[in-house]
């Protein structure tokens, strides 16, 4: 009990987050060149990406009827035209676009895409920015938007796929979507809260009230072209919307998605403009990517409306987590150091792993009950590095804090 409330045990915590501090400020670079294969299979990992994979079963997620996604393949403008007209006769409350238009094309192609424009009542264009100033910031310097000729039917609304990586790429997981974003002096709003405040502004009021930098999005699910029975959202590819092989009905007061979904649906191995997503069926070292971009916005557009966020704790209460198991961890590795050192490595090792685990079984569990995500990264760094760096401290650090306190006379 006595090593719980001696100066040492603090003074070993202390030493811990020392080192954890300098070894994160150390750029490791091409010295590690030989360990990026697996650090590129495990980085993008996380504990509770467990929670959509494996806990929630598919079965008992309803389907989305707000959503209904349309695949545009790789048809010409003409023939997107000919989808809106279609579609829109059956009065859909706003339709958007997960597409630009940016170049001039010939006038039987732009023309009737600008007549079809003209007749939504809510249209919204998806824009992609660029140039961030870091991938965290949020502040961009660029907007690309679809052609003056389009944008006058529309609003512009960003379209890009947070996945960490400020140059927007597909290879990394997407978790968190981010609900706006600066643009020099101007705030332009995501793909999905712009859809939203269009279609339920008392929804939107929700998303901005929060006031989030960014959003864990709650995964409502997949589409699965091999078994439409699966599919969180109702879908129409390119034929099924020119042959109009769909019930009318179920398009009156809904949104429509329309994206690039593969040039037909069960266009399996095609990857442009897919992403990873934590209901990958591999969680490590995916060969493929799963959704389309356009099925991520649908997601977002699912949560936004059902309201069903993910919350985060204080940013104080995960580090105090992780200081109270590191001081813990210290205080007992510190007994079996001067008790059972014999045994030390035994022990120490095997708690650490026990206590590891418990933790990331936590996370999993809180966040699938709660809907709260706990950052416990930094906490579990410490308690796998707290057994051999009591050890070091105890070995010879220990002496140095001594003889320096003696020297200042404090000891």
């Amino acid at each position: 009990m006595k090593y719980l409330f001696q100066l040492d045990t603090l003074f070993a915590t202390l030493f811990i987050f020392l080192v954890i501090g300098l070894i994160g400020s150390i750029n490791i670079g091409s010295s590690a060149e030989g360990l990026d294969p697996i650090s590129d299979a495990l980085k993008d990992f996380e504990s509770t990406d467990i929670v959509y994979n494996s806990l929630r079963a598919p079965e008992d997620i309803p389907v989305d009827t707000n959503v209904i996604l349309v695949n545009i393949g790789e048809v010409n403008r003409a023939t997107i035209a000919k989808q809106i007209e279609i579609l829109n006769q059956y009065k859909p409350k706003v339709m958007a676009m997960d597409i630009r238009f940016i170049k001039d094309k010939t006038p039987d192609q732009d023309f009737p895409l600008m007549m079809a424009f003209a007749q939504v009542e809510n249209l919204v264009l998806g824009a992609r920015m660029y140039e961030a100033d870091t991938a965290e910031d949020l502040t961009w310097h660029n907007l690309e938007t679809s052609n003056p000729k389009f944008t006058q039917y529309g609003t512009n609304a960003f379209v890009n796929v947070y996945t960490g990586d400020e140059n927007g790429g597909g290879f990394r997981t997407t978790r968190s979507f981010i609900p706006k974003a600066r643009l020099g002096d101007s705030t332009f709003w995501s793909f999905p809260a712009k859809i939203v405040e269009l279609y339920q502004p008392e929804k939107f009021e929700v998303l901005k009230n929060r006031a989030q930098v960014k959003e864990v999005i709650n995964w409502k699910g997949n589409i699965n072209p091999d078994d439409f029975m699966k599919n969180k959202f109702m879908v129409l590819d390119v034929d099924d919307v020119l042959n109009e092989n769909f019930d009318g009905e179920m398009i009156k007061g809904k949104i429509l998605l329309f994206g690039f979904m593969g040039r037909h649906l069960r266009d399996e191995f095609l990857i442009d403009d897919k992403f990873y997503t934590p209901l990958n069926e591999q969680l490590a070292g995916r060969a493929y990517p799963d959704m389309y971009g356009v099925v991520v916005h649908a997601n977002v557009i699912s949560m936004i409306l059902r309201e069903d966020y993910i919350n985060y704790p204080p940013g104080f209460l995960n580090a105090l987590v992780a200081f109270i198991l590191t001081y813990l961890n210290v205080a007992l590795f510190l007994f079996i150091a001067d008790k059972a050192k014999i045994y030390y490595d035994l022990i120490t090792k095997g708690w650490q792993i026990i206590e590891a685990i418990a933790l990331l079984g936590i996370a999993v569990i809180v966040m699938h009950k709660y809907q709260l995500k706990f950052e416990f990264t930094f906490a579990l760094i410490a308690i796998l590095l707290s057994g051999d760096l009591t050890e070091l401290y105890a070995g010879s650090v220990r002496d140095l804090f001594i003889k320096g306190f003696k020297k200042l006379g404090l000891a």
